[in-house]
């Protein structure tokens, strides 16, 4: 089976699991704190031991400017998520955050397809790697495609284009993959959006969370990504 194959199949299954994640995962609030805890630390051991050193790469081609990228990312999220808990008030502004919600899920889930068929032709492994973070955070989300305006929820095409975003990422990703220096500012802003999402999202707040399920996620996956680096 051939890399695009299988980034094929991981895009369209994470598609499927960001579609339905209220549906078909963890609906119990017990289950779902434990995993959010083991999810955080596994994606807290792979920003700072895999995603950052591979980014570092970057610097060869685009200097010092590959950390405007990473900036640009964090705060985009975080200002979006501002402008809804500020907005909220009005169906028209909530409608138009809707709107503009929908369009950086597709460009987030966009450029992981084309980061995830880059990293599985270098190495199943690192492929695999980025993929179960992404993955669970889809599943375990507090922000779902269920939870975009029902306006849009409603319109087929746009339920398709968004559980489609990631194989699009996938299926574009020999064009984009021409330019070194284009693909190494998305991963750039992909890795800045990742990290604002670890902190604010995956993180639980305050006295919620199991940190003993937060530590095995840490220590499962820098075990994992220790592995790569000696193997």
């Amino acid at each position: 089976m051939s890399m695009l194959t299988i980034a094929i199949l991981l895009s369209l299954f994470l598609g499927a699991v960001h579609f339905w994640n209220e549906k078909i995962f963890f609906k119990k609030e017990t289950i779902k704190a434990k995993t959010m805890s083991f999810v955080a630390g596994a994606s807290v051991a792979y920003v700072f031991l895999y995603l950052l050193p591979d980014l570092y790469k970057g610097v060869a081609h685009i200097n010092q400017w590959i950390f405007v990228f990473i900036l640009l990312g964090f705060s985009l999220v975080h200002l979006l998520e501002k402008y809804f808990y500020q907005h909220i008030q009005g169906e028209e502004l909530l409608f138009r955050f809707k709107e503009i919600h929908f369009f950086i899920f597709f460009l987030y889930y966009f450029v992981i397809g084309i980061v995830l068929i880059n990293f599985l032709e270098f190495s199943t492994i690192k492929g695999l790697l980025l993929f179960v973070p992404i993955l669970f955070y889809a599943a375990v989300s507090r922000v779902s495609f269920a939870e975009v305006h029902t306006h849009i929820r409603e319109q087929k095409f746009f339920r398709i284009l968004l559980a489609l975003a990631a194989l699009l990422g996938v299926l574009s990703a020999p064009i984009i993959l021409e330019s070194t220096f284009l693909y190494h500012i998305l991963l750039a802003f992909i890795v800045g959006a990742f990290f604002y999402i670890v902190i604010m999202d995956l993180i639980p707040r305050e006295a919620k969370g199991r940190p003993e399920y937060f530590l095995l996620g840490v220590s499962l996956y820098t075990l994992l990504i220790i592995l790569t680096w000696i193997i």
